[in-house]
């Protein structure tokens, strides 16, 4: 079967569906993991390997040193609500279009899946906020980007560095119209096993899932919502899906030797999380979350500044390091990866959570949740005296 670039080095980011001149090729769910991949109608292809010419994984990129590094958060603390961290992702949007920039960012649609989208409605850019531990849907985003482009409009995109890197491929030759913010990326799970995963609570639960977030105010914590009532909210560490996806289980196979995850990058910026920041060089925390925010272009330098909107606190790179280590190396392969999806290929979803750790999980959140409860009861008392 003929193929773009091989299943290991495939991220999935679409750009081969969305330039190829015949429409021969198609983004479908793998047999392996249900992560998304190339798949060529060999009666359309008319063998032109212009897929082949612009996959990212089969070039060579520039790689630019880390100009400036930044502890940031948004000044207006009352607008981080729905953000994952600081708040840095929406103040880009808003500095974007405002500056007449059309821009390309990730939301979950009304199926809870993760989809791209390019707009100049700053309205859209509402859905943008948040965390989507799962891999998106390109759709023709980089087409309609592209186009956008050479119409003579800037246009700011925000993803993952691989989708980035798409970005640039499609935007050759216009590039000076172009600025990529990538996220600091663990890794992709499928949003196939995602899907499955939540539906399963649901049903288990008997509730109807109307909402979902990624990212609470303690961290990594996946919420489900009936529009009425929260009946599932647990911590990486209780959740079978965060801990499948912390611990380097769900991810696609070309994550772990991911071609971005390194110290120099080929984006203009690249934001995150501040974790662990003031360990060992003292900070004054504010109210809220910290982003970290890494410039590697001129272009990105004076965008950033342009963004009124940010308090920066210049920090070190090797700080940021600490508690981000994909931005030296590669997200790093469970020992468990083989009997999860062995296990969900042969038996499904459930089970292959049970066999990496599920039981010990379901313990830990009945025991989390004794705690809590006791906690509630002693405060309420000590309240009452």
């Amino acid at each position: 079967m003929k193929q773009v670039c091989g299943r290991e080095q495939c991220t999935g980011c679409g750009l081969c569906s969305n330039i190829c001149p015949k429409n021969a090729i198609n983004m479908r769910e793998s047999f392996d993991t249900g992560h998304f991949i190339p798949e060529i109608d060999q009666d359309k292809c008319i063998d032109c390997h212009k897929c082949e010419k612009k996959c990212p994984s089969l070039k060579e990129f520039s790689r630019q040193k880390a100009i400036k590094t930044y502890a940031a958060w948004r000044k207006e603390l009352s607008k981080i609500t729905g953000s994952s961290s600081g708040g840095v992702a929406a103040v880009f949007y808003e500095t974007a279009i405002g500056q007449g920039y059309s821009v390309v960012g990730t939301y979950l649609n009304d199926k809870f899946q993760a989809q791209m989208k390019c707009t100049s409605n700053l309205s859209d850019c509402i859905a943008f906020r948040g965390s989507k531990y799962i891999q998106a849907k390109s759709g023709m985003v980089y087409a309609e980007a592209l186009d956008r482009i050479k119409k003579g409009q800037k246009l700011l995109f925000i993803g993952t560095p691989c989708q980035c890197a798409a970005m640039r491929s499609a935007a050759d030759g216009y590039m000076e119209r172009l600025l990529t913010v990538e996220l600091i990326c663990h890794g992709t799970p499928p949003q196939k096993v995602f899907l499955e995963y939540i539906h399963m609570i649901a049903k288990r639960k008997k509730e109807r899932i109307s909402k979902v977030q990624f990212r609470s105010s303690w961290g990594e914590e996946l919420t489900l919502s009936n529009g009425k009532k929260i009946f599932w909210k647990y911590k990486w560490n209780e959740d079978d899906f965060l801990s499948a996806f912390q611990t380097g289980v769900l991810h696609n196979i070309a994550c772990y030797d991911c071609h971005y995850a390194y110290e120099d990058r080929g984006s203009d910026i690249a934001i995150g999380d501040f974790w662990k920041i003031g360990r060992e060089i003292p900070f004054v925390k504010p109210s809220c979350k910290v982003s970290v925010v890494i410039t590697y272009s001129q272009k990105g330098v004076e965008f950033l500044n342009s963004c009124s909107c940010i308090h920066l606190e210049e920090r070190s790179f090797e700080e940021a390091k600490v508690g981000n280590p994909n931005l030296y190396r590669p997200s790093l392969r469970s020992q468990q990866y083989e009997t999860f999806w062995k296990e969900y290929q042969v038996n499904g979803l459930d089970a292959a959570m049970k066999a990496v750790g599920g039981k010990a999980l379901a313990r830990r959140r009945v025991k989390n949740r004794m705690v809590g409860n006791i906690k509630k009861i002693i405060k309420t008392l000590l309240g009452r005296n």
